[in-house]
């Protein structure tokens, strides 16, 4: 019986560990290449900028709606970004611009991951950052999900990688 027992125990935690890095690599936020390819074949325009966001107001709740049997909770936060815009020549262009962040927040059953998601679409930023911002119709919009994707962090190599995207260059990503 006991061994019985830790059979089981053995292999429910191997299923366990096993799911939690497939959980995982599906909710990995794609490099900038990626981002880049994948937007620049949208519908909608987008900017790439690099610099800051400043947040002054608290979030609003835009609503739920529901998809395929899913609950998402829409919100909504306006932050100040202060930088430079992308060029072929580099992020060379002051920009300076309100921008509204939204996070579409899939509601899971007795879990509230809205509530503990940091929202990482419009919180201040310690660091420069490069987002890629959709241009609208009344200014500019960042949209993000519970998985992170169009922010990166400014380093050196991914403003590399913009510059050879914009002009045309080797725009894959590394682990192409």
């Amino acid at each position: 019986m006991r061994i019985g027992f830790a059979v089981i125990v053995v292999v429910v935690g191997a299923l366990t560990a096993a799911a939690t890095p497939l959980f995982a690599l599906s909710c990995m936020p794609p490099d900038i290449a990626t981002n880049y390819r994948v937007l620049d074949d949208a519908k909608d325009t987008y900017v790439i900028v690099r610099g800051r966001v400043s947040v002054e107001a608290q979030p609003y709740e835009l609503g739920r709606d529901t998809e395929s049997g899913s609950v998402f909770e829409y919100k909504s936060h306006v932050g100040r970004f202060t930088g430079h815009i992308a060029n072929r020549r580099g992020f060379t262009v002051p920009f300076t611009q309100d921008v509204e962040f939204k996070q579409a927040c899939h509601l899971w059953p007795d879990i509230n991951i809205c509530e503990n998601l940091g929202t990482r679409s419009a919180e201040q930023d310690t660091e420069e950052m490069i987002y890629f911002l959709r241009k609208t119709d009344v200014g500019y919009d960042f949209v993000t999900g519970d998985c992170p994707g169009g922010v990166h962090p400014a380093t050196r190599a991914n403003e590399r990688q913009v510059n050879r995207c914009m002009r045309g260059a080797d725009c894959k990503p590394a682990w192409e």
